[in-house]
């Protein structure tokens, strides 16, 4: 199976448009040297129907088979290994408990005083302000 024999004369192979929802495809060489073809879907509806049907190549019965990409493992930070057994568990919960228990997690608010701006860098905003008004004033 090659692109040349499913795509003649600019137009796809029977089968091909046969198919319901397929938007594209690709062929792809595998290590061993055998060749899938990987059909793109519009709709779940259309690959699950897909699925279910076989079609003929040059005298050979082939049927879709589905394959999902595999799951990335992504770094873990701290605590955060055990992030979906505590949601789990945390569902679980009363209402009462959960309004009762205290997030570890959660820092204690802290009380900063107010700091004291600094006036000088306020009469120097405004002298360049002024500055800028001059300039633009004698430009109109």
């Amino acid at each position: 199976m090659t692109v040349a024999t499913l795509w003649k004369d600019h137009h796809p192979h029977s089968f091909l448009t046969a198919i319901n929802g397929l938007k594209s495809f690709k062929i792809v060489q595998t290590a061993k040297g055998d060749r899938k073809l990987i059909g793109y879907f519009e709709k779940w509806v259309d690959m699950r129907t897909a699925l279910d049907n076989q079609f003929d190549w040059e005298q050979l019965h082939l049927s879709w088979n589905r394959h999902d990409s595999p799951l990335q493992r992504t770094r873990s930070f701290g605590n955060n290994t055990n992030k979906d057994q505590k949601r789990t568990s945390g569902s679980r919960q009363t209402d009462k408990s959960q309004k009762n228990s205290k997030n570890p997690k959660k820092k204690p608010p802290e009380k900063h005083k107010k700091q004291k701006k600094d006036k000088s860098r306020k009469t120097s905003r405004s002298k360049v302000l002024a500055e800028i008004l001059d300039v633009l004033r004698k430009l109109i």
